[in-house]
């Protein structure tokens, strides 16, 4: 971290890039804060709301109202506010009840000692904390006199007067009401039910908002009101909507990777600066954040470095200047009064230069993808779009020998089209097979077609008669760096002239460096994504309005990508028309470029191996395919590892590294040791574990952990079905569970449990719904928290599968909606595909057809199980769940090992069977169902009926803790069943199913 932070620092002082990179300057500097978010935990709704509050019970969990908690924040506050100090800084101390009236109650006058050494005291917001579930309905007044009554506890706790706030409140009149309460000042609006801003506040400009946000609908927020009450300060430009939220989430790794991602954001920041307009810039930290982790014995010691190394060096320059939130707001209202009648964010009068890049992959040189390609070039035209079409040899391979085709390629060129390169690379997932490296580990690749002359040789026949100068090489180990051209030297094609490359950088001038001897020009360019398509369109509208003059705006996308929808991408040509922007292709544009405009940069010459660390992807990439190649020359049955290789291609072919390293992973463990002609005579077999006990967490989270270290032994997968109820416990208080289950690599899976509308017996609310309400409702319960007390949703926060994906950093793969409804059963099945899910449980534990053991519904592969090792019956009586047996005469009979070879004897079925081990946590440790059962249900067993809300979680507990002894018995009996499995069988998870399903 540090070396990246001092790199960005030396950058800006020698100005390595140039004086067009770093618009702020001493008059026209990046106003820079610290914000302290202080979160009301342990709040109640406000009584000024009466009963329109839906208060809820004492929930488990932090709470400022006790006095070790609330000291230790005093005390995180106070250690931070002295390095921000130490480094010249300003805080904006955003705070709320119960933190506030705690000052109150007790006397401590932090806050106003805070205002006294130069911090602005400001209120922080959660609607839902202080109005209640239905907040939303609320009159304006009401939502008022709720501010009024926070900001006066602020002002009773020491602060002298209170101007801003912050909250991702959804209430169109939350502008309104703030300035009724006395308030002017706004910043860090979000989407609070998933934890995204939107992308039409990623600005440095700030505004008055013309009206207030909904969920759905941020177009009058967006807008700019010179008569507005409120002025919006953005937080800056980030390459993400979810910035705040990601420091908690797998992509961001650590306190020292989200750091590294805000010193990126402050330079695009810094890039997107003007001298003409207020520029402002800041990061939001919370109480008690950033204090503990690897080096806990100096709490914020990764924000001390952090300004030392990013923001020190620029406030020396002159560059950014320090200033509180509310100072930022004076700033802007001096500049209205010498700007009467100016948009605050207007773009520069002329429109960049924009280019629009299309990577055709090694890996689909196919009839489908040409068919597509061919109705995107027509769409071009339609629009006088000029494309930059990027090839790899194998579609030169495909297009040449067909008259048609070439003929076809040769009429897109005469129309202005550019034929380019596309080169994957050794290091590429989807590497198209030409490297000049003499290096075994590529020339005994399977995929290996000779050298890179070869290759120019292909793709120069399908560019005549021009000749390729423009490629983009990925990947690269710098793809977004604006300091540096990095280049592979070795691999460089001859006779490149324009390269461009990058994947969130869309706005930069034109670079240039000097290699082998000639100049090499260079561009960025920004990938449309074909999951996030309206989000990236956005953004890459906010570039195109924030441009500064020697800009070029570059997007790139993939065949596959519109192959799905040509929708998004034309509204970009649309919208490029609209404003007068001409697409053209990166050879026109470098022509045209003003030579003295030009950006040098030093190149710096990588080799392989040094591109990225050595655990990184595409070392992976190598390896696995070194393995594959031993196990073919075995004689091992590869099928299942190469069908997730293939989507690994996929995934980096569009860009989705973090997608494609987790299937490359899954690739690796795929390849067995078994010989090819025994693999059809191996029974597959998945070790299902139900996991929902949240009210006996601590036993659940023991259980759990034991299960990884039993699969980890015994080299096998377990597949963990988790409801959002268990996962938002781990999170709150058994976060090392979480993380575990992230580095063992486990499959993780999704089902529901009562008061979920899709668990059976509870949805009759879903009932009278139409077709599109229904799913939209299913939706919401698949986006937001269920309140386990009423069955409703609250929807400031996250829940449901997105929720659960969020935290593990990876969707789900199964699901398990259990309502018997056909119509609500289908509705929910399209969710859940849509969400992501690949696999739902249609038969429980027996049902799969022989001659069809792959079934699809709604997109979704069935669960398949031939039989399972779960319940049976001994002697002709009922059919018992061995666990619950082996504390009885009967014992001998429910021996899951003994019972899994039966079965395996009795098998004779055409194929080898699928087989389910199925067990819930719970079983391991208690009889008698679940702590939860009680909650939801009256009667036991058979006999028990669902409750209505709402709910009353202190129901006694029906479920009872198993003997030591017998617990041990289970875990005994478990574990050797594992252990047999693994050596005899193909032990395997939802997941790899899915791959051998082929889709």
């Amino acid at each position: 971290m540090n070396n990246l932070f001092r790199s960005f620092a030396a950058a800006i002082a020698v100005a390595a890039i140039g004086p067009t990179s770093f618009a702020a300057e001493p008059d026209a500097p990046l106003l820079f804060c610290i914000g302290v978010h202080v979160e009301p935990m342990g709040a109640q709704p406000s009584a000024l709301v009466g009963e329109d509050a839906g208060r809820m019970p004492p929930q488990p969990g932090p709470d400022y109202n006790r006095g070790p908690f609330f000291l230790r924040h005093v005390a995180d506050l106070q250690s931070l506010a002295a390095i921000v100090e130490k480094h010249g800084g300003k805080m904006t101390v955003q705070a709320q009840t119960p933190f506030t009236s705690v000052c109150v109650k007790t006397g401590d006058r932090i806050l106003a000692d805070f205002e006294k050494r130069g911090h602005e005291i400001a209120l922080h917001f959660h609607e839902g904390a202080h109005l209640g579930r239905n907040g939303g309905s609320l009159p304006v007044e009401t939502w008022t006199a709720v501010m009024k009554e926070e900001i006066e506890l602020i002002k009773k706790a020491g602060a002298t007067r209170v101007r801003y706030w912050s909250g991702g409140n959804l209430y169109p009149k939350v502008l309104d009401a703030a300035a009724a309460a006395g308030l002017d000042v706004m910043s860090d609006h979000k989407n609070p039910r998933v934890q995204r801003t939107f992308p039409e506040l990623l600005s440095i400009h700030p505004w008055r908002p013309a009206g207030g946000p909904t969920a759905e609908d941020i177009t009058a927020f967006a807008k700019h009101d010179p008569t507005g009450r409120i002025v919006y300060l953005p937080d800056g430009i980030f390459t993400r909507t979810d910035f705040n939220s990601m420091r908690r989430s797998e992509f961001a790794g650590s306190e020292a990777k989200y750091f590294d991602f805000l010193a990126d954001s402050l330079r695009a920041s810094l890039n997107a600066a003007r001298a003409d307009r207020v520029n402002v810039f800041h990061i939001t930290v919370h109480a008690g954040e950033f204090r503990d982790g690897p080096e806990a014995e100096k709490p914020f010691g990764v924000i001390d470095r952090w300004l030392t190394d990013a923001v020190d060096p620029l406030v020396k320059a002159g560059k950014v200047k320090w200033a509180t939130l509310s100072e930022m707001a004076d700033a802007f209202h001096a500049w209205e009064k010498k700007n009467p009648g100016v948009e605050p964010r207007a773009m520069a009068s002329t429109p960049p230069p924009t280019f629009f890049a299309v990577h055709c992959e090694a890996h689909s040189a196919n009839p489908p993808m040409w068919d597509a390609l061919c109705r995107f070039v027509a769409m071009a035209d339609r629009y006088s779009a000029k494309l930059t079409l990027m090839f790899n040899p194998q579609w030169a391979e495909f297009i040449c020998p067909d008259k048609e085709r070439f003929q076809r390629v040769k009429a897109w060129q005469k129309n202005g089209h550019e034929v380019a390169v596309h080169y994957h690379n050794v290091v590429h997932g989807d590497w198209n097979g030409h490297t000049n490296r003499h290096d075994e580990r590529y020339t005994r690749d399977r995929r290996y077609r000779g050298t890179v002359a070869p290759m120019m040789e292909s793709l120069q026949k399908l560019a005549v008669p021009d000749t390729m100068l423009t490629m983009c090489m990925g990947p690269d180990a710098r793809w977004d760096s604006l300091r540096e051209i990095e280049i592979d030297e070795l691999d460089y094609p001859d006779g490149i002239l324009y390269d461009v490359d990058g994947m969130d950088v869309g706005l930069t001038p034109l670079m240039k460096t000097k290699f082998k001897g000639r100049d090499l020009f260079h561009l960025k360019h920004h990938f449309f994504a074909p999951d996030r398509r309206a989000e990236h369109l956005d953004k890459i509208k906010e570039e195109f309005r924030r441009a500064k003059p020697g800009e070029v705006l570059g997007v790139v996308t993939h065949e596959q990508d519109f192959a799905r929808s040509l929708e998004f991408i034309e509204r970009w040509f649309q919208f490029c028309r609209e404003n007068k922007a001409e697409i053209k292709t990166v050879r026109d544009i470098v022509r045209s470029y003003p030579p003295d405009k030009v950006v040098e940069v030093p190149c710096v010459r990588q080799e392989i191996g040094s591109l990225r660390k050595p655990e990184g992807i595409f070392a992976k990439v190598r390896k696995f395919h070194e393995s594959l190649r031993v196990a073919k020359e075995k004689g091992v049955d590869t099928s299942a590892a190469e069908a997730l290789d293939r989507q690994s291609r996929e995934a980096a072919g569009r860009g989705d590294m973090a997608e494609a390293e987790r299937l490359l992973d899954k690739a690796t463990e795929a390849l067995g040791q078994k010989k090819t002609g025994d693999a059809d005579n191996r029974a597959c077999i998945t070790f299902a574990v139900n996991t929902h006990d949240w009210p006996h967490l601590d036993e659940s989270a023991a259980t759990v952990l034991r299960l990884v270290g039993i699969f980890e032994k015994n080299k096998v997968r377990g597949d963990f079905y988790f409801t959002p109820q268990i996962v938002e416990h781990y999170e709150q208080k058994r976060p090392d569970v979480i993380q575990r289950l992230k580095q063992s690599g486990m499959c993780i899976s999704y089902h529901v449990r009562p008061p979920h509308p899709t668990y059976g017996g509870f949805e009759q609310r879903l009932r009278d719904l139409d077709d599109a309400a229904l799913a939209k409702t299913l939706r919401d319960y698949e986006t937001y928290q269920l309140d386990p007390a009423t069955g409703e949703l609250q929807r400031d926060k996250a829940g449901g599968y997105s929720y659960v994906a969020q935290v593990f950093g990876r969707r789900p793969v199964v699901v398990s909606p259990q309502c018997r409804d056909p119509r609500i059963r289908a509705a929910a099945l399209k969710v859940y595909a849509d969400l992501g899910a690949k696999m739902v449980v249609a038969c429980h534990e027996i049902g799969t057809k022989l001659e069809q053991p792959f079934e699809w519904a709604q997109g979704l592969l069935a669960r398949p199980s031939d039989f399972s090792i779960t319940r049976w019956a001994v002697g002709g009586r009922q059919e018992m769940f061995w666990w619950n047996m082996l504390d009885t005469p009967d014992a001998a009979g429910f021996n899951p090992t003994a019972r899994l070879k039966s079965q395996l004897a009795a098998w004779k079925g055409p194929r080898a069977p699928f087989i389910t081990v199925l067990i819930h946590e719970n079983d391991f440790s208690r009889s008698n169902g679940t702590g939860w059962g009680g909650i939801y249900f009256a009667g036991e067993g058979r006999n028990a009926r669902p409750k209505q809300p709402p709910f009353d979680l202190n129901a006694p507990d029906l479920s009872r803790p198993r003997l030591a002894e017998v617990r041990e018995r289970i875990w005994s009996a478990y574990e050797a069943l594992v252990a047999y499995a693994a050596a005899n069988l193909r032990a395997v998870t939802s997941e790899e199913i899915v791959a051998l399903a082929g889709r």
